[in-house]
């Protein structure tokens, strides 16, 4: 069984693996050494983008991050870097009480030097903005990000958790800029591929980010005792069909097999996980698997 990890070119002179790593989590391996380990361990298996966020861990995932590629330069060269921007917490931003997205120009340009910053890079491969601000100025936020562009401090950007409305919207009236939207899509979660998005997207030559693409560890083997019968059924006659031992694997090859070469978020650091991650960059699901797949999650083809 095949189990390099594919790739798909988001934008010129941005290839990216699929799966991509989350970052949301990392706060949770104690020492900067365990998480280097890590981070080569992925990079062993092929996988190579790494998904931040300004807020992760409390505001401070990014620097740990950065102090990494520091003590290991050939790293930067093997990593592509997501980072996002637009959401103000009391951790990131001082003398707040209470979280609000701002995408307005001067926080989107303090936001993004202040990752430059903290991952000790001179680009940012991908920055998303990371929600929808209601407040949102569009003509000022679209010249912030070309501005930064211009300025080499990100390559590209795109949007993270915006419907399929704006998204589309905002590509028409700024050609060119958003690449990608990140949102949450699993086997559990399959709104965007049933309800058309990802194929609107598709046809506007955007790509789809899927984040928490095991429906936060529910899709894996440790926890999928409670998933409903049908779909566990399901699950475990599949992982015997294509002979792998974590139901992960499935999940995983569900949202791999569609042909909108959906790039999946992981965000697990049991390296058993992350074996059955890799495993299922092996795998083709057969037409008719996917569709029994998305019937017993209650998602039935008419």
């Amino acid at each position: 069984m095949q189990t390099s990890v594919p790739r798909v070119e988001l934008a010129p002179g941005l290839s990216v693996s699929r799966p991509a790593v989350g970052m949301w989590r990392a706060h949770l391996i104690d020492s900067d050494q365990q998480l280097a380990r890590w981070i080569e361990h992925c990079l062993d298996l092929g996988l190579t983008t790494f998904d931040h966020a300004a807020v992760y861990g409390k505001a401070q995932t990014e620097e740990r991050f950065g102090s990494i590629l520091v003590q290991n330069p050939s790293l930067r060269r093997q990593v592509q870097i997501i980072t996002k921007c637009g959401i103000a917490t009391p951790s990131l931003v001082s003398g707040i009480g209470e979280v609000y997205y701002d995408s307005s120009a001067e926080h989107i340009h303090w936001s993004v030097d202040r990752s430059l910053k903290q991952l000790r890079v001179e680009q940012i491969d991908l920055c998303l903005l990371h929600r929808p601000d209601l407040l949102m100025d569009v003509e000022e936020t679209f010249a912030a990000m070309g501005a930064l562009v211009a300025a080499g401090k990100v390559a590209h950007w795109g949007v993270s958790n915006f419907d399929v409305e704006l998204t589309l919207a905002l590509a028409s009236r700024f050609p060119g800029l958003i690449r990608v939207n990140q949102v949450e899509l699993s086997l559990l979660a399959p709104a965007p591929i049933v309800q058309g998005e990802v194929l609107r997207l598709q046809m506007a030559g955007i790509a789809t980010m899927a984040w928490s693409p095991l429906a936060g560890g529910a899709l894996t083997s440790s926890l999928v005792k409670d998933l409903d019968p049908q779909l566990l059924r399901a699950l475990n006659e599949m992982a015997d069909t294509y002979g792998v031992s974590d139901v992960a694997s499935i999940a995983l090859a569900w949202l791999l097999r569609h042909p909108a070469c959906l790039i999946p978020v992981v965000g697990t650091f049991n390296p058993r996980n992350l074996e059955a991650i890799v495993l299922a960059t092996g795998l083709s699901l057969s037409k008719s698997d996917w569709y029994r797949l998305a019937a017993a999650a209650g998602h039935k083809a008419i």
